[in-house]
Parts: structure tokens; C-alpha cells; sequence
């Protein structure tokens, strides 16, 4: 579908039900670039090169990993999750139950439960993903929280000084949070089985 219809201003206000009816309203380029925060519409960077190749690529591993082992699990990028009345968020690529993809209702697909796994991939908009969704995530129960982090953002978290994937998993209410670098293999409660480490994904995704 597309549209001429103007974007509302970033930072306005909106209810849930108007942002649905904006997203409708776009074309299906266009609509990715938006979610509703606090109540209020908020436009997304446009993605690196890098942070695609590295999203892309993490995929595909993930859906590989899922078709071997035989779980019934869904492997989706740049999702709308309804985690609230005011907070539909995208995260770059989440994991959710087939059966909870499958039945996500309405002509927009707007995931209404909670995904297994949320992904982010670490950008110049790095406190984002490190503190806001971090705790917005865990105070939601999301059982694993993974980051992905190049190291190379020209604004980057001063602790993250060489490439590194977090796992956050969730334990009684809370998550820990496991840091791996280099050829370390990461440990996963969902995927307990999966191999992987942050050289193995910038190879797969070619990334020097």
C-alpha cells in the first residue's frame, strides 16, 4: 500500500489504536521506521549496513539451529511487539512461539504475547538498548535478552571496548548477564545446544 499521508510530528502523542491506523496508512518501507514509546511516535534510524548484515545473519543461524533441532519456534526481524497500551517497540529480531505468531490477529502483523527472546543490535543509539530496553525487557519477563555489539560505533558504551555478545537470562525476575568475546561460545538457556560466538558471527556475516 502506499500513501502520500504526512508522518504526525515525532514525539506526539498518540494511543495505540492511532498508531495502528498510521502504520496502516504507510507502505510497508515506511512503516518500519516508526514504534510508539511512552505513548508518543518515535522514528527509528535507518540501520548500518553492518547492523543488517549482522541481524541478517544471526537469522538465519538461529532459524537453522531451530529446523535442526525441531522446535516450533518462529525467528522474525523487525517485529512490532504490543508489550503495552503505550510501548510498541521493534526490536531487531525476536524468537516467539509459532503458535502465538500464528495467531496474531488483525490485518497488521502486531505481535500481542510475549517473545522468547528479544535481540538487539548495538548502534550509536547504544544507552537505548543497554539500559532502556534492558530493564524494559526483564520488568516485562522476557526469558532472554541478547546484544550484539560490533564495537565500532562512532558513539559507542565505553565498557564495550572489543566486539561482544550479552546474554541476559532471566532469574527470578531478574536478569544475569554473561559477556562473550573472541571465539568464546555463547550459553543459552532457550538454545542450550546453539554454537556460536561473536567471531563465528561477524565471519558468517563478513564483517572485518
Amino acid at each position: 500500500m502506499v500513501s502520500t499521508t504526512q508522518a504526525p510530528s515525532v514525539g506526539q502523542p498518540m494511543t495505540a489504536e492511532e498508531f495502528d491506523e498510521f502504520l496502516w496508512q504507510l507502505d510497508d518501507e515506511r512503516c518500519i521506521n516508526f514504534e510508539l514509546v511512552g505513548g508518543k511516535l518515535k522514528e527509528m534510524a535507518e540501520p548500518s549496513v553492518e547492523h543488517q548484515q549482522l541481524s541478517n545473519k544471526l537469522s538465519f543461524l538461529l532459524q537453522t539451529h531451530i529446523a535442526q533441532v525441531g522446535l516450533d519456534y518462529e525467528v522474525l526481524q523487525q517485529t512490532i511487539c504490543q508489550f503495552s497500551a503505550s510501548n510498541k517497540r521493534r526490536p531487531d529480531l525476536i524468537v516467539v512461539r509459532t503458535e502465538d505468531w500464528l495467531a496474531t490477529p488483525g490485518p497488521q502483523a502486531i505481535l500481542r504475547q510475549l517473545p522468547l527472546l528479544a535481540v538487539e543490535v548495538i548502534s550509536t543509539n547504544w544507552k537505548d538498548d543497554y539500559i532502556e530496553k534492558f530493564a524494559l525487557y526483564q520488568n516485562l519477563g522476557i526469558q532472554e535478552y541478547w546484544t550484539i555489539d560490533s564495537g565500532r560505533a562512532k558513539v559507542r558504551n565505553p565498557e564495550i571496548r572489543v566486539p561482544t555478545i550479552s546474554v541476559c537470562i532471566l532469574v527470578n525476575g531478574k536478569y544475569q548477564v554473561e559477556q562473550y568475546t573472541g571465539r568464546q561460545t555463547i550459553r543459552s538457556r532457550l538454545f542450550p545446544n546453539f554454537q556460536l560466538s561473536i567471531a563465528q558471527l561477524f565471519k558468517v556475516a563478513r564483517i572485518l
